[in-house]
């Protein structure tokens, strides 16, 4: 009768009792064609249950080391030709690897993401919702040029914080910058000469030349304006206007000041009213990636007259961190409230924010830019 000591495991008795049996069939102690006792009477002479038993002599059958004959018990198996696998050395490769970076105070790679900035509650909650409400479109194939919620809700955020006016059939919803880009290069062709911003992205331009495309830099000046097919040259804002990143822009040779950058749409950049005879110097600008912290701009507020209303105002300003270079109010004998600010932002999107703030106090009837 089979005798195991199994009151010196940790783990579970019936797989210290399986490791018992196969290391004897492995060694020959347990020969092929030999009859195993019973699990009740294995059971009874080792001192545990039943199920134990059953359980350790399961896993021997499932790994070849028994077989069972109906009505006629338990068998050790033919195990000769069972491959013993040894246990993998360990082998001293020669790879150098680069050291580790010490961690450094600010990073500024565009390829993660700081999670303590990251919203995970809100994003988990609306995992919760998609999922819950969403759970067939989840499932289904996506469209070719991505879901066209997604493409939507591009186009809105566009419109809302750019001022561009995009339909969602324009927009690709694709794998990442490689693929894009070179599917861009597909569908042109690469007889075409593509534009990069200078400096800018260095990797679309590694993109076009994986291609086989040709690629040329694109200087910006140090307002981070684009000039179409001019390089370092003198750049002005406009002041009828002041516009700031993220305006669709125009651009006017003016004569010994440069290039007057105008909003697109100011009065004095309206095509109706061009000179034909300057009709060549209105020219294509646009904003680069490179652009300075802040740009300063107009705001034209129209109110209720009313105590506090600068104050108000104030406290707008300094809770979205606007800064503020000068302000000028007055009374009208109507009741009004005329207010004019000169105020630094660093794009259109904070711009937007600023005003509607502003229209959402009370007695505020408008917020405008002016223009003209």
């Amino acid at each position: 009768m089979l005798t195991y000591d199994l009151t010196k495991t940790d783990g579970p008795l019936y797989k210290c009792l399986y490791e018992c049996i196969k290391n004897d069939i492995s060694q020959g102690k347990l020969s092929s064609g030999e009859k195993m006792p019973s699990k009740r009477t294995l059971a009874k002479n080792l001192g545990v249950s039943t199920i134990t038993v059953e359980n350790a002599y399961d896993q021997l059958i499932g790994e070849g080391y028994m077989f069972a004959r109906p009505k006629r018990g338990y068998f050790i198996a033919d195990v000769s030709d069972i491959r013993v696998i040894k246990a993998p050395v360990h082998k001293e490769l020669s790879i150098k690897l680069p050291p580790e970076q010490d961690e450094s105070i600010f990073d500024f790679s565009s390829n993660r993401t700081d999670s303590g900035n990251f919203p995970f509650s809100i994003w988990a909650k609306l995992m919760r919702e998609t999922i819950s409400l969403r759970e067939q479109e989840l499932l289904s194939v996506s469209p070719c040029g991505g879901v066209r919620e997604l493409r939507e809700a591009i186009a809105s955020h566009l419109s809302s914080f750019r001022g561009m006016n995009v339909d969602p059939d324009q927009i690709i919803v694709g794998a990442g910058t490689e693929y894009l880009y070179g599917l861009l290069v597909k569908l042109l062709g690469t007889d075409k000469v593509y534009c990069v911003e200078d400096p800018g992205y260095k990797k679309i331009s590694q993109i076009y030349e994986c291609n086989n495309a040709k690629c040329l830099p694109v200087q910006m000046d140090e307002q981070g304006i684009i000039v179409e097919g001019l390089d370092n040259c003198l750049v002005k804002f406009s002041k009828c206007c002041t516009p700031v990143p993220g305006d669709d822009i125009v651009g006017f040779i003016t004569r010994g000041y440069g290039i007057s950058v105008h909003r697109a749409d100011c009065p004095n950049a309206d095509p109706a009213r061009r000179k034909p005879s300057e009709a060549g110097r209105w020219i294509k600008v646009s904003w680069g990636s490179d652009t300075r912290e802040s740009y300063r701009t107009t705001l034209e507020i129209t109110a209720k007259d009313r105590i506090n209303i600068i104050m108000d105002v104030s406290t707008v300003l300094s809770s979205t961190k606007t800064h503020v270079s000068s302000l000028n109010a007055r009374s009208t004998p109507d009741g009004f409230a005329l207010l004019s600010l000169d105020i630094d932002v660093p794009d259109s999107e904070q711009l937007r924010t600023v005003m509607r703030r502003l229209e959402q106090i009370s007695g505020v009837m408008r917020v405008t830019r002016p223009a003209g």
